[in-house]
């Protein structure tokens, strides 16, 4: 059985890492102005309240809890929502060039955030909080005869992950592809990391450095030939989403309407906790698919990693089928 992994921030959450947009917005950078987030005060340029900068910045002025911290914020779907906004207007070049700075300066803030973030939990400070499930699962990777590939949306090291929690031999690893970049090729002057929003022809096209797409450092590689391909797909902390998902429409699509008769794949999704669930069964309904015939056509399961820590509601069970097909 040919196995795929495909892996987003929960996964590395789930290792105890804070990789959440709220964690670098809230963090304290000490020299780097106080904070990595780069928008924590007014925009003072001529563009004001039209730029970029103001658009974060308002957001972040509004959304303050009482301890002066940000709680929640999709970086990329305010990116969309201000590119929107413009819609319409008569948008100048200054303007535009003002933007693609900004846009600079977030993508190079988020990287010096994460890069620290990286070497303070691999030298000083150890991530702490390990969900079970993913140590386990990446144990049964490690054994497993056929782990063909494995495709990370994030920008952190997966290798390392690997030999860290699952504990891989360097030359055991499968092919990994780095579908947004990493932080291992990216440098403060050039970081080569995918942030920005998906393509749409009805935005303002002075706005297209911001689609993904456009992205030179954007690369799925094989990640549809391996899905059609594998017997066993698993997802490990991705949402879902409408930014992400357009890699998997078009899988998710050929599954649903696949004939009765074809060998079904193992499609697992694993999360945590029942909102998280209820927010992917959503994501891929409003993406188009019919998910009583994803699971007529596939073994597609959602599996809430808490509870398959606790033997609940048949998480346990769902999740040790999964160990159990990984190791034969």
């Amino acid at each position: 059985m040919s196995i795929v992994l495909i892996v987003g921030n929960g996964f590395d959450l789930a290792l105890g890492y804070d990789s959440a947009y709220t964690h670098f917005i809230n963090t304290f950078a000490g020299s780097i102005q106080h904070y990595f987030w780069p928008f924590k005060m007014p925009d003072d340029s001529e563009f004001k309240s039209e730029s970029l900068h103001q658009h974060f910045y308002n957001f972040f002025k509004t959304h303050l809890d009482d301890r002066g911290n940000i709680k929640w914020i999709d970086i990329e779907g305010e990116l969309y929502n201000y590119v929107s906004s413009k819609q319409g207007s008569d948008i100048s070049d200054g303007l535009v060039s003002y933007d693609k700075f900004s846009f600079f300066m977030l993508v190079k803030a988020l990287y010096l955030y994460l890069n620290r973030h990286e070497e303070l939990k691999y030298k000083h400070i150890p991530p702490t909080g390990e969900d079970k499930c993913v140590i386990k699962l990446l144990q049964a990777l490690r054994n497993a005869k056929n782990f063909k590939s494995a495709y990370t949306f994030n920008y952190t090291d997966l290798r390392a992950r690997l030999i860290k929690y699952g504990e891989f031999d360097a030359e055991s690893i499968p092919p990994i592809t780095y579908v947004h970049g990493s932080l291992e090729t990216s440098s403060e002057s050039l970081p080569k990391i995918v942030l920005g929003i998906n393509t749409d022809f009805s935005l303002p096209q002075e706005y297209s450095f911001l689609q993904k797409i456009n992205n030179p450092y954007a690369d799925a590689g094989d990640l549809a030939v391996d899905m059609a391909s594998c017997d066993e797909i698993i997802f490990y902390g991705l949402s879902m989403g409408k930014i992400d998902f357009e890699y998997f429409q078009s899988f998710f699509k050929a599954i649903e309407s696949s004939p009765i008769s074809t060998s079904k794949k193992y499609i697992s999704i694993l999360t945590k906790g029942e909102k998280m669930i209820s927010s992917i069964n959503k994501n891929i309904h409003d993406m188009g698919i019919n998910i009583r015939l994803l699971k007529e056509h596939s073994h597609f399961n959602i599996i809430d990693t808490h509870e398959a820590e606790f033997d609940d509601n048949g998480h346990y069970n769902v999740f040790h089928n999964l160990l159990d097909r990984i190791n034969k």
